[in-house]
């Protein structure tokens, strides 16, 4: 089933979960059915969809219409799902970007990688940012590395894309790879193509962690930064 499929399955269902309101006028009381013996198959396979607490979703029927939890349908797709209270809407898919991205991030080691919003360590490649991860390290050899899961983020599949901008002062060629669920590689990126605007779908992912690594003939003392900058998920 094609995932743009389920904005057309789901319209008009809003079992998101929480507390939802609407003024009065905007609400008209409608009797439904709920119809036990409706099963799913999902790709093939048997599909219950359940609350959160592990009770059971069922279809419900209305006007001889069938209609499906979005939430439940969404986690089932890899398709995000939201509810903006303040406009009363359903986010199927990309939502406003949010940039408190730090929110969300399960692995930071500060010694190498730091948040700030300090300009001037924002400032890379001719370009400056509002906010960002910024990585330095100080070599002893003619190695480099980010260790898996160093700095990771968990999306817990609530958004559909990861933004950012990239880039080093460094003329050195390195390789940044940003990976998701059972260490799938999203994108590979070569440093050494300079600014480079970033945005993933990272749609149903739990994990997003960044993998580095680079060699070359460097001296003892040389300093490596690179910057994240503006990360946003949405």
């Amino acid at each position: 089933m094609s995932k743009k499929v389920i904005a057309l399955i789901v319209a008009g269902s809003l079992a998101l979960g929480g507390a939802i309101g609407f003024a009065a006028s905007q609400i008209e009381d409608v009797t439904a059915q709920i119809n036990y013996g409706i099963s799913m198959k999902l790709n093939g396979a048997p599909y219950n969809p359940t609350e959160a607490d592990g009770s059971a979703l069922r279809p419900l029927i209305y006007k001889g219409r069938t209609y499906l939890p979005v939430a439940a349908l969404g986690k089932a797709l890899d398709v995000a799902v939201k509810w903006d209270g303040e406009t009363s809407t359903v986010l199927i898919g990309e939502g406003d970007k949010m940039m408190d991205f730090m929110s969300i991030v399960t692995s930071l080691n500060t010694n190498d990688i730091t948040y700030t919003q300090d300009k001037e360590l924002l400032y890379a490649g001719g370009k400056t940012f509002d906010s960002g991860l910024v990585y330095t390290k100080i070599y002893s050899d003619g190695s480099w590395s980010i260790d898996g899961k160093k700095l990771k983020f968990n999306p817990n599949g609530k958004y559909s894309k990861i933004g950012f901008t990239i880039v080093t002062d460094n003329e050195y060629p390195l390789n940044i790879k940003v990976c998701g669920d059972d260490d799938e590689v999203l994108k590979s990126i070569d440093t050494s193509e300079g600014v480079q605007n970033i945005e993933l779908d990272i749609s149903g992912q739990k994990e997003i962690y960044f993998v580095g690594s680079g060699s070359t003939a460097w001296s003892s003392g040389l300093t490596q930064k690179i910057v994240l900058g503006d990360i946003y998920f949405k």
